[in-house]
């Protein structure tokens, strides 16, 4: 069965991309190198460039606005209880992260764009994600499903555009730069020819929607999209669809100096991969399962003993992840994210995306 699918997949995926193939094919092969393979999108240097530009918009330099990010699966119940703990330990500093209604539970749904496969200077390869976020939430006592799924609030007619970038120097580290946007301009972003005859109209609008957000960030994702759409030729290629439960919290600690150490922690519940080709609902997970991730600053994220008596509570942090280790279930491959299910079935099997 497994074969079967992955045979599907990979089917799938050549037809998707084809055209897109055959378009890229077609562009002046000195002029135009960035292409579209069933892995990706492999960058030329220059679209490299723009999509590592956004290291030293962030302030990348400074390891504390780093975190690195572990993963694991584990049966619910099992993160319920550690949970439980840290909260009878940390009543004041333990907290959820994002607000949740009463009886209803927080639902986030991502469009996945094909990952951009990009070189770092030092000749690294790393991964850059496009992903298009909307938040919803549902009756708590139902299952999960567009029926019971209502949008939130604060995106009633707009969402997240963002892109997950692998930093250069730190493994399991990412930058994430994030703006809002109406949805109709998230459309035309998809699409090459709309955005390239609208993008100026759709950037004023995308500044104004983000007005404590960095101007020269928000010019950044437009400059890195119009590099693509000129060298590639085609339709920003989508790939899946994720939705999950998600319930994030934060343990706010304190060094020895009392400067504030946030460590974050997310649970996802309920996971569905919904291939954007077909419409195929792919469950990677069992309905009693939690994708758990431990997100720690780079300064702190080797929890050394010097790091763990620079902030005191760090000790717990590392106590959980080494339960998390033991408990995270053999069937997943430690630290894979929620689309390790869509792999390349070619001799040199790359995974696409990972969460």
């Amino acid at each position: 069965m497994q074969f079967v699918l992955k045979s599907l997949f990979a089917l799938i995926l050549t037809v998707m991309i084809a055209p897109a193939v055959q378009a890229q094919n077609a562009c002046s092969k000195t002029h135009f190198t960035t292409g579209i393979q069933a892995d990706g999108i492999h960058a030329d240097q220059s679209l490299s460039r723009q999509v590592l530009r956004f290291m030293d918009l962030l302030g990348s330099g400074s390891t504390t606005s780093l975190r690195k990010e572990d993963k694991y699966v584990v049966v619910e119940k099992a993160i319920d209880q550690k949970l439980s703990e840290l909260q009878t330990r940390y009543p004041e500093s333990f907290q959820l992260r994002d607000k949740k209604r009463a009886g209803m539970k927080n639902i986030t749904v991502t469009d996945y764009a094909l990952p951009m496969k990009i070189l770092a200077p030092n000749g690294k390869p790393l991964s850059a994600k496009a992903r298009f976020r909307v938040y919803y939430e549902a009756d708590a006592s139902k299952p999960l499903s567009l029926e019971t799924m209502t949008r939130a609030e604060f995106v009633k007619d707009r969402q997240f555009v963002e892109f997950k970038i692998d930093h250069p120097e730190f493994d399991q580290v990412v930058i994430k730069p994030r703006m809002l946007i109406l949805d109709s301009d998230a459309a035309m972003i998809k699409n090459r020819s709309q955005f390239l005859a609208n993008k100026e109209a759709i950037l004023e609008r995308a500044l104004a929607m983000n007005p404590k957000t960095d101007p020269a960030v928000i010019r950044q994702f437009f400059q890195i999209f119009s590099e693509f759409y000129t060298a590639a030729r085609v339709n920003l290629p989508e790939f899946a669809r994720t939705t999950y439960v998600r319930d994030s919290y934060s343990l706010m600690l304190k060094d020895v100096n009392g400067k504030d150490v946030e460590i974050q922690i997310t649970v996802d519940r309920e996971v569905e991969v919904l291939n954007s080709t077909n419409g195929q609902i792919v469950r990677a997970y069992e309905a009693s399962d939690a994708v758990v991730e431990i997100k720690v600053p780079v300064a702190y994220a080797q929890l050394t003993a010097r790091d763990l008596a620079q902030v005191p509570g760090l000790a717990e942090v590392l106590n959980l992840k080494k339960e998390l280790e033991k408990d995270h279930l053999d069937q997943f491959a430690p630290g894979a994210g929620k689309l390790s299910t869509f792999r390349r079935t070619q001799e040199a099997a790359t995974e696409l995306i990972g969460d």
